[in-house]
């Protein structure tokens, strides 16, 4: 952010949420497979193929929480994307 690297106060950074410790994984989980949804005339969801090879990749032991939380993320960015497209 250049406003941010100059020293201005940016003030939506001074209430942005704590993500607690244990979900980080998760969100990067997210930022890197959200590159894998199909594009269209809109972007679909992350394939559960993807999902599945992330998670034999990283070794996530309970597959099924970890495509919970990745859902989770993905209807919040369907949802703004869709808020977003009607503007």
């Amino acid at each position: 952010m250049v406003a941010q690297a100059k020293g201005a106060r940016i003030e939506a950074l001074d209430h942005q949420p704590r993500l607690m410790p244990h979900l980080h994984f998760y969100l990067d989980a997210f930022n890197s497979l959200r590159y894998d949804r199909p594009i269209g005339m809109v972007a679909g969801p992350i394939p559960w193929s993807s999902l599945d090879r992330y998670a034999q990749r990283y070794d996530v032991g309970d597959f099924d929480l970890f495509e919970s939380h990745i859902r989770a993320l993905e209807a919040v960015l369907l949802q703004h994307e869709a808020k977003e497209a009607n503007k």
